[in-house]
């Protein structure tokens, strides 16, 4: 789930993500936080949890 937003100038794209597999997690986790465009919203092992994260919205 992607939102495209300005910030000093750059682009920078807010991702959540939704999954299960704790190692494959971390590893997408580490990879999006070195990105320069992208910015960790969040990080969920279900969707239970992502809807709720979703519902509390991506301030």
């Amino acid at each position: 789930m992607r939102e495209a937003m300005m910030r000093d100038d750059v682009v920078q794209i807010k991702v959540a993500i939704v999954e299960d597999d704790i190692l494959f997690q971390s590893s997408f986790i580490a990879a999006i936080e070195l990105a320069p465009d992208m910015v960790l919203h969040g990080a969920t092992q279900t969707v239970a949890q992502a809807m709720r994260l979703l519902e509390r919205g991506w301030n």
